[in-house]
């Protein structure tokens, strides 16, 4: 198998995944970094991850600066998947990986006793990433496939190229999509009540993509609960370090979203459950959708952006939070299939990309807008055919 395309444990089976997905998880600190330790013990602190290597022969990371034990280092960054891929890569006598001084695995070892060591035989700390994971390895590579659409154009060559999505397929993938997002759905609501969850998935969508950690972390110290008793967004905002805000639209700036969000439980502070008891999501597949009347689906969309989310948030990011964390935490919850409306409901934010290919690639629309499951079946499509993730390869008994 190529050393940067390996098998990894995934919600439907084995997935491969390229090692750019954890170096990336690296470089933007995008894990979490309260009480780490290295397999030797010491405790660890990352100052700077170091300067991302895409272009040379040597370590993934030239000068991290990092704290072991109280005591400041600077050097390079190895990233592997593990530990025994650091002599594979023949790393231990490589004078190029002389100054690396951390050496970190997506996956525990496997041989108990393994200990890297450079080509002077020092010994090199390792950090073990998987224990420290917000979310699963699917969604970080799903993650990077979109930043990628999202910074490319499309070209001729691209729309008649391998790469077209045929129109016979685009259901069957965006199946696939919903039922990664209810598993993922599934696995918040066995770890917090359905209030929380709520809470949690969606101030990280409202950080996604460059802040999603941040507010992953500011969701988990301030619960619901708090935000009833009155917020000062400042304050809070001020907490949390490396908030990225370059480039970005104001309304996207993190500080308007969470004052956006301290509105919501101003105006409708249980809104979580109003969304549980109050509203009801038809049932069934795409076919049985498809019949409804476009004023049913508006009649819907009403209803969730007025009476769950008081009319706060713009129509892009409210069909963003319905279809990406709200929508499949209901289904949960509620133990119905909501896939038909999930498919027909109004995307949401999407890269321009997406927008262009499925017009480019003449695939079925709802009126003029882009319905989400398009949307999510291009994502997934290109998810498999750049191998960030490929489909779940069935293990035999």
């Amino acid at each position: 198998m190529n050393e940067f395309l390996q098998e990894a444990p995934g919600l439907y089976g084995d997935f491969k995944i390229r090692e750019e997905v954890i170096q990336k998880i690296w470089n933007d600190r995008s894990f979490i970094q309260k009480d780490l330790k290295t397999e030797c013990g010491k405790k660890l602190t990352i100052i700077n991850p170091g300067k991302w290597n895409r272009v040379i022969e040597g370590p993934d990371f030239f000068d991290a600066r990092l704290i072991l034990n109280e005591k400041e280092i600077r050097g390079d960054v190895e990233i592997h998947f593990h530990a025994k891929d650091w002599e594979l890569h023949g790393h231990n006598t490589d004078p190029n990986f002389a100054k690396v001084v951390l050496h970190v695995t997506l996956f525990p070892n496997r041989a108990k006793h393994f200990q890297a060591r450079s080509e002077k035989n020092t010994e090199i700390p390792q950090l073990i990433l998987l224990p420290h994971l917000f979310q699963s390895v699917e969604e970080y590579a799903e993650e990077l496939c979109i930043s990628k659409l999202a910074g490319r154009e499309v070209d001729k060559e691209e729309t008649n190229s391998k790469k077209k999505l045929a129109p016979e397929k685009v259901e069957d993938l965006a199946k696939l999509r919903w039922d990664e997002k209810c598993q993922h759905a599934q696995l918040r609501l066995n770890n917090d009540e359905w209030e929380q969850a709520c809470h949690q998935w969606f101030l990280e969508i409202l950080g996604y993509p460059r802040n999603k950690m941040n507010m992953h972390h500011l969701a988990q110290r301030y619960p619901i609960s708090y935000w009833r008793r009155g917020v000062n967004c400042q304050e809070i905002y001020q907490e949390f370090s490396n908030w990225k805000t370059k480039g970005m639209r104001p309304v996207s700036q993190p500080i308007n979203r969470l004052t956006q969000y301290a509105s919501l439980i101003e105006r409708i502070p249980e809104w979580p459950s109003l969304l549980a008891e109050k509203v009801s999501f038809p049932s069934g597949n795409s076919a049985k959708i498809e019949k409804m009347t476009r004023q049913q689906i508006n009649r819907l969309n009403k209803e969730w952006k007025s009476q769950i989310l008081g009319d706060i948030f713009g129509s892009t990011k409210a069909n963003t939070l319905l279809v990406d964390a709200c929508l499949p935490l209901w289904s949960i919850y509620h133990e119905i299939d909501t896939f038909g409306i999930w498919y027909f409901w109004p995307a949401g934010n999407f890269p321009d990309r997406i927008l262009k290919l499925s017009k480019s690639w003449e695939l079925k629309q709802s009126g003029k807008s882009l319905i989400n499951g398009i949307g999510q079946a291009i994502i997934k499509h290109f998810l498999l055919d750049e191998q960030e993730i490929s489909m779940p390869i069935k293990s035999s008994d």
